[in-house]
């Protein structure tokens, strides 16, 4: 029989971990009507149809009766209207009544983008080894496979698929350029202000030798092929060469619509080059994010959403895990209140409210081995011409082209 992970109970229907442990209980003493179903001493509620209408009526009736002093009512400051625009808070409303969950890419708002360039400053000067670091040496190493595959190609544009503040792509960027091949540098971003860092970094490396192209997309959801479109008519000398390097994929909450969008804005000449932190035991337990040495539970990005909604730190706990199940890191705030956050729009409100016990995801970091990375670029129609790996076994560096889509 198919059954429900406590878990997987918890998080459909946003009730805490405790709240399924009564449920269980009480349908093993009769009080109510849930088919359970037992592994040795073990008891879980069995996936039926009848258990799912008594869950829907369990969370509803749990909602009713909540204790009123845990429960807080918090409405979003002025700064927060200010800053986001109306279709991004709509999407910011969306995702934590939806998925529980505040979207990544808004973090690099007021002040966020500095905090990461920052942060990316301390990679640099780190002598163990980082993402940063290995990404800058994983591709300085791969510059003569890169070459080799370019063939004869003197046109290349290289497209940098969420920039962030460009130190990685630097030394490639030299490289092409002492090549004389580089023709364009199109970096794409879903925040302005990482950009506007980019190209500040970009224009002080090369003093003008690059012409950096900016643009606002967010790979979740934009093609690229619109930017690149009309140098494929400038025959065999023009090639793309698009990169997706360091975390990025793996913060992504659908990474796999992602390759699609790219695997469609990519023409058959074209190269991928992807870059990532690999699985390992020490991987699992790294969640220093601070610009600085302190040792705050938040770094300030991923603490500047909640506060500009006005939830106060004392009405949740910060977990920091790996979820052997998920195969992700999760950094996440668990409400000790049962919060309601009232929205304001045009006159009108509009109330998300979040249980006690409930957690609201700031960030994740999905782990892979390198047969899991190269299974879901098989998956998305790419095929792999080169691979290198950092001797710790870390970091690895791919090189791909698309392979045809019947479905294309």
């Amino acid at each position: 029989m198919q059954y429900y992970k406590n878990i997987e109970i918890s998080k459909r229907y946003h009730v805490s971990l405790t709240a399924v442990a009564k449920w269980i209980e009480a349908a093993k003493r009769g009080r109510i009507e849930l088919q359970l179903h037992r592994i040795g001493v073990r008891a879980y509620i069995a996936s039926t149809a009848k258990n799912q209408l008594v869950m829907d009526e369990l969370a509803r009736q749990g909602k009713k009766f909540i204790n009123s002093r845990s429960r807080k009512t918090v409405r979003p400051s002025q700064h927060f209207y200010e800053l986001y625009s109306r279709q991004e808070i709509f999407d910011i409303i969306a995702n934590i009544e939806k998925h529980r969950e505040i979207p990544l890419q808004y973090v690099y708002f007021d002040g966020g983008a500095e905090y990461w360039d920052k942060y990316m400053q301390k990679l640099l000067s780190d002598e163990t080894p980082n993402t940063l670091t290995s990404t800058l040496k994983l591709l300085e190493l791969a510059h003569g496979a890169i070459t080799n595959l370019i063939g004869e190609h003197r046109r290349i544009n290289v497209i940098d698929l969420g920039v962030g503040n460009a130190m990685p792509v630097r030394g490639l960027l030299s490289h092409l350029l002492a090549e004389g091949r580089l023709h364009r540098y199109l970096a794409l971003d879903d925040s302005q202000a990482m950009l506007d860092i980019a190209e500040r970094n970009v224009k002080a490396w090369f003093d003008g030798q690059v012409n950096f192209e900016g643009y606002v997309r967010d790979i979740l959801t934009d093609r690229f092929d619109d930017l690149i479109a009309a140098d494929s008519f400038d025959g065999s000398d023009s090639l793309n060469l698009v990169l997706l390097l360091g975390g990025t994929l793996s913060n992504l909450p659908d990474p796999e619509h992602t390759l699609q969008l790219i695997h469609r804005s990519m023409d058959r000449r074209d190269l991928l080059v992807f870059t990532r932190k690999l699985d390992t035991p020490q991987a699992r337990t790294f969640f220093d994010f601070n610009p600085d040495d302190s040792v705050a539970p938040l770094p300030p990005s991923q603490k500047m959403i909640p506060d500009l909604l006005n939830i106060d730190e004392s009405f949740y706990d910060v977990e920091q895990l790996f979820d052997p199940t998920d195969q992700a890191r999760y950094i996440r705030i668990r409400l000790k209140v049962t919060l309601s956050i009232v929205f304001e729009m045009g006159g009108r409100e509009r109330t998300v409210t979040l249980d006690k016990g409930e957690a609201l995801l700031l960030w994740r970091a999905r782990h892979q081995n390198t047969l899991d990375v190269i299974r879901q670029f098989d998956r998305n129609n790419f095929e792999l011409l080169n691979t290198s790996k950092m001797r710790n076994n870390e970091y690895i560096l791919l090189v791909y082209e698309v392979r045809e889509d019947a479905g294309r």
